[in-house]
């Protein structure tokens, strides 16, 4: 071994290779020195080192004090305490993720997502870990990392719970956030409460789950509610399927109805609170006249 990175990060020579490799795996560097013997079969995952990757990931190390490393490092295996096995490039690609954004911090430039309410909907378990490693990392660094970052973190624990690559759990946040601004542009709203945001966000993301894993419901009174509720029918029939994206059969009936009297709902409750707020507005005028 010829460096230790952090407890899960180390580079060393293995078997008769010519090249130190980075190896990666939890507690892998766990009290060894420089010129401590490893079994590089007690490593999870082996990041050879060649080529441009290698180069920035040492030049990353390189820049950022050990004691910082060490941080980042448990924050990391917290994630992975809570949300059970997740796949050992984490280690890099959320080491790398989180050194960047200390470094952007301490410049002055905050991390920022305009997906955090959908994110936080399509991975609830993800987002909590993320949000117990951005409190972590707030303490014992002394900083101050913005609600967003545990969005952003999410992503990257989602895509090593499941191998996929960042960009994929990344795309179906923008497919609900996509969803959630069509409703208001066919109900010609340009501003969805916090709130009422956050209950349609929640109810898209869940019919995201079924819909994706072929988990349709069914619905007993779908033919009297496509009659009763004309336009919220065609809106659900509309988002689900964007959903889909393949033509919609007699399957999603069922699905279609529910989300049918959910919109019914939902438009109930944003039509209240618009005549608040219009109320509130002509009671403030009379009182300035």
């Amino acid at each position: 071994m010829t460096r230790v990175f952090n407890n899960n990060a180390v580079l060393a020579y293995v078997g008769n290779q010519e090249n130190e490799i980075i190896l990666l795996g939890r507690g892998i560097g766990f009290g060894k020195k420089p010129g401590s013997n490893l079994d590089p079969s007690s490593a999870q995952q082996t990041f050879v080192a060649t080529g441009k990757d290698r180069v920035a990931f040492l030049e990353m190390l390189e820049n950022v004090e050990t004691p910082v490393l060490e941080i980042i490092s448990q924050a990391i295996n917290m994630g992975i305490d809570l949300l059970g096995s997740l796949d050992p490039s984490i280690y890099l690609m959320l080491t790398d993720h989180l050194v960047f954004t200390v470094q952007r911090l301490h410049h002055g430039s905050l991390p920022h997502s305009t997906l955090l309410a959908e994110i936080a909907a399509v991975y609830p378990e993800e987002f909590k870990a993320a949000q117990v490693i951005v409190n972590f990392l707030n303490s014992n660094l002394c900083i101050n990392l913005p609600p967003d970052e545990a969005a952003l973190i999410t992503l990257h624990l989602q895509a090593a719970r499941t191998g996929r690559n960042v960009k994929r759990p990344l795309a179906e946040a923008n497919q609900l956030a996509s969803l959630v601004d069509t409703v208001a542009s066919q109900l010609g709203v340009e501003d969805v409460p916090n709130n009422l945001r956050a209950d349609l966000t929640g109810h898209l993301a869940h019919l995201q789950r079924r819909v994706h894993a072929g988990n349709f419901r069914d619905n007993k009174i779908a033919l009297i509610l496509r009659g009763q509720l004309g336009d919220e029918w065609s809106m659900a029939k509309l988002l689900i399927g964007r959903l889909i994206q393949k033509p919609l059969t007699s399957q999603v009936t069922g699905e279609i109805a529910y989300l049918a009297m959910f919109l019914h709902g939902w438009c109930e409750d944003l039509k209240a609170v618009s005549q608040g707020a219009k109320r509130l507005s002509d009671k403030r005028m009379n009182n300035e006249r």
